[in-house]
């Protein structure tokens, strides 16, 4: 089941964040290839786990790129990349092995077998050695589980169980001693050579042992990068050249941490240097940008490779890269990086609907099965019971202990209000960091979740206030049994919408205490509208009595209980101080004149709908609130560069504006030394067909780009683009054209000669669109002796747009070129 990840090259090119006017972090640049165990040091502060943040897509950034291959780190590319939090956030009453065996049923694909995910399960428990804890529960403040180190290892797992091609950790040594440090940095670099896999680590200030076996150090100060490239040595002998010298006794991690709290000018020398030296440091790192669209194998070729290619054996400008790695530099085959991306947007979800639901609902239930019926929570339910059925034992059904009667049913009604909405206020805010780490990873649906957690604590939930309200029911001998089953599912019904109440609130507040604050002040709210504790509310605040959740249960539950209540006579002293009584002593009190005195005055099948539709609301409102935390921290797309990518697309492929004709570039050597793009060629003379596009830098255009044509429809010939850099130094790229006497399929090539006044701008003229003009051609070979002819455009009257395009004398002695005028009045696009 353990794989070897192809090589992969994680780029961060000027990434730059700012927060209220503070800069987070400040141009920050590196890159981590397969097979290296990246250390990523710094003071306290200095922006570690926000950089880690940034890459792993909770946090939002101001500018710069972040890359994998080349390609946009977005949402999907994402998947490949495990995230190891600093704070290990898990289901408390879950065991090691039921935490595991969720991540591995869940987060695989759905392709594998059970036994499969079993087998990579046991395999990365033997790896982390976590085998003799598998049975012990997580634990947390209030529960005793798992010791510090082995809950790091459990989140180590449970990202490695994914088979990531990246993991990040930030901080996975805080808290565990030197011993247990040093083991687990060692696993993951036995981890990350033998499976060819990136690991970024954000560390403190290891011991001597544990910083050797990183490969590459990245260190940070004040969110600057004031050093990145070899971790052994590179370090110290950079910073000794501005002053900075370390004993050769002391922690080369300890020395760098404190070198990193000066506040001197050196430091910001160092600061400087590391940023000019990064590109000579990086120069070999072929950065590669893939547009959308991509449908035909691209090679973006070393000028080295095009200059030793027999062209012979060249297609178009394909150029065989070389796989080869170094520790600083590496090369990329973009067909396997092509099939990865297109894997990672078919499959969205790594399991369907179904199983999701399944495995959520089944650790939804373990969890909060133990929570709900925890043995301390049912003894206080017990007595509590035992209590009120005592108090109220067997109420006699008279007059005088009416009050009584509605105060049972406030009591049972406030009470499981109460406890569900605060319980779950509790709840969620604790589960928010996992619910959160999960979704950033994919791992499953929204939707999923929430029906699942639904689902899962309904039966649960019903199961104690039901037993609850039985044994105080009959104890006290409110009614008939009728009137019993009547009750219950109203009670019920407050118990799912409280719960859903408290869910919102929990969802609505991330600060606990303010959850519970609030939380209490709705309930208390309620209370004191509800009607029972006082029914002399002011005339201006009785449309208050209508927001009371308690008011609807109490107010129904009421209703059914004293429906055909006897008559009691106004002599009675329990109902003498009503209206009807000081009208006329002799009167009779009836159920309704009662439910009437206490503001019960709508029908019962109003409180019981509005009940019901509260308690849909706040779950949508749940639901909704969901949404919106989801998408906060969602995976994001960049809106500088995605603005760009997208009229960068839009630019090259889109033809309408010359139909029939071709896109033409200009490459500038001088911003990409040693670098080429290829673009699109010709979106109709070759239709279905089109050459692959391949851009550099894609935020620095218009400095673009080299043009690619495909022969493949011209077997045996070819028409390469060629960039020769050397006729003009620094300024353009110089074309040379094969396969001529294949025209009018003729490949179009525009230069900017600005530069060159008095030379020659390269195109092609069609004269057909000028019926009756000709095109004269002058032959000078001087300028390029045995080289090229020179044509200059004569009879138009559109000049001085005037056009020149170039023939290879040599291969076509004697010939004369067909040339195509390409939308000259619409340059310079």
């Amino acid at each position: 089941m353990k794989t070897v990840s192809e090589d992969n090259v994680l780029s961060v090119f000027g990434l730059s964040l700012n927060l209220k006017g503070c800069d987070i972090l400040k141009k920050i640049q590196f890159s981590a290839c397969s097979g290296d165990l990246l250390a990523v040091m710094g003071e306290s502060g200095s922006g570690k786990t926000t950089l880690m943040n940034v890459i792993a897509g909770r946090q939002a950034f101001t500018s710069g790129k972040i890359t994998l291959n080349g390609a946009p780190f977005g949402k999907q590319l994402r998947r490949r990349l495990g995230f190891v939090l600093q704070n290990d956030v898990f289901f408390s009453n879950l065991t090691l092995w039921e935490t595991l065996y969720f991540t591995a049923m869940i987060r695989l694909p759905e392709r594998l077998s059970r036994e499969e995910k079993l087998r990579r399960l046991n395999e990365i428990v033997d790896i982390l050695d976590i085998r003799k804890c598998l049975h012990t529960v997580m634990g947390d403040m209030f529960t005793r589980g798992l010791s510090g180190g082995e809950k790091k290892r459990a989140s180590v797992a449970c990202e490695l169980l994914t088979d990531p091609d990246i993991l990040l950790l930030d901080e996975p040594t805080s808290g565990l001693d030197s011993s247990t440090s040093l083991k687990l940095v060692r696993q993951l670099k036995d981890f990350a050579v033998t499976f060819n896999k990136t690991i970024l680590v954000t560390i403190h200030q290891p011991s001597s042992q544990t910083y050797h076996l990183f490969d590459t150090l990245l260190l940070l100060t004040r969110g600057e990068v004031a050093y990145f490239g070899k971790a052994h040595g590179s370090p110290l002998d950079f910073l000794g050249r501005f002053g900075f010298k370390c004993d050769p006794l002391y922690n080369p991690a300890d020395f760098l941490i404190e070198v990193m709290k000066e506040s001197t000018e050196k430091l910001e020398e160092v600061i400087k240097a590391n940023a000019e030296s990064y590109q000579t440091f990086n120069a070999p790192l072929k950065k590669l940008e893939i547009t959308e669209g991509l449908t035909n194998k691209a090679f973006v070729p070393d000028l080295s490779a095009i200059e030793k290619a027999d062209p012979e054996a060249m297609h178009g400008s394909q150029v065989p890269l070389q796989s080869k790695r170094f520790s600083r530099d590496c090369a990329v085959d973009l067909d396997d990086l092509g099939l990865d991306i297109q894997e990672s947007r078919d499959q969205r979800w790594p399991t369907g609907f179904a199983t999701q639901f399944r495995m959520l609902t089944w650790r939804n239930y373990k969890q909060s099965k133990s929570r709900i019926f925890e043995f301390h929570d049912m003894v206080h339910f017990a007595i509590l019971a035992a209590i009120a059925g005592v108090l109220f034992f067997q109420i006699s059904k008279t007059a005088e202990v009416l009050r009584d009667r509605m105060g049972l049913i406030f009591f049972c009604i406030t009470f499981w209000t109460f406890e569900p909405a605060i319980q779950a206020v509790l709840t969620f805010p604790s589960e928010r960091g996992l619910i959160t780490k999960e979704r950033s990873a994919g791992a499953y649906r929204l939707s999923a979740y929430y029906l699942a957690r639904t689902v899962s604590e309904l039966p649960l939930q019903i199961v104690v206030p039901t037993l609850f309200y039985t044994f105080v029911y009959w104890m006290a001998g409110l009614n008939d049994v009728t009137v019993f089953f009547m009750t219950l599912p109203i009670l019920l019904l407050s118990v799912i919408s409280a719960q859903g109440f408290g869910l919102l609130i929990g969802a609505l507040n991330s600060n606990m205490k303010v959850a519970l604050l609030a939380g209490n002040t709705c309930i208390l709210t309620w209370l004191l509208f509800s009607g029972f504790i006082t029914q002399t509310i002011p005339w201006w605040l009785r449309w208050a009595r209508y927001v009371s959740h308690i008011q609807y249960p109490l107010s129904a539950i009421t209703i059914i209980t004293f429906r055909g209540l006897e008559p009691v006579s106004c002599n009675n002293t329990a109902v003498s101080s009503m209206s009807k009584c000081s009208d006329d002593v002799n009167a009779f009190i009836t159920a309704d004149d009662i439910l009437h005195h206490a503001g019960i005055a709508l029908p019962l099948h109003c409180y019981i709908s509005t009940l019901a539709i509260v308690c849909i609301v706040v779950r949508i409102a749940h639901m909704v609130d969901l949404t919106v935390i989801d998408d906060r921290y969602a995976n994001f797309k960049d809106p500088i560069n995605n603005t760009l990518f997208e009229k960068i697309d839009k630019r090259l492929n889109d033809c309408t504006d010359y139909p029939g004709r071709t896109a033409q570039t200009t490459l500038d050597c001088t911003d990409y030394p040693d670098r080429t793009a290829q673009t699109t060629l010709d979106c109709t003379d070759y239709p279905g067909r089109t050459a692959p596009t391949t851009l550099v830098e894609l935020h620095r255009l218009p400095w673009t780009a080299q043009t690619t044509l495909d022969c493949t429809d011209y077997p045996g010939r070819t028409a390469p683009t060629t960039l020769d850099c050397t006729d003009y130094p620094g300024r353009t790229a110089q074309t040379t054209l094969v396969g001529l006497h294949r025209l009018p399929w003729t490949a179009q090539t525009t230069l900017d000669c600005t530069d060159y006044p008095d030379r020659t701008a390269q195109t092609t003229l069609d004269c057909t669109d000028y019926p009756g003009r000709t095109a004269q051609t002058t032959l000078d070979c001087t300028d390029y002796p045995g080289r090229t002819a020179l044509t200059t455009l004569v009879g138009l009257h559109r000049l001085p747009w005037t056009a020149q395009t170039t023939l290879d004398c040599t291969d076509f002695p004697g010939r004369t070129a067909q040339t195509t005028l390409v939308g000259l009045h619409r340059l310079p696009w």
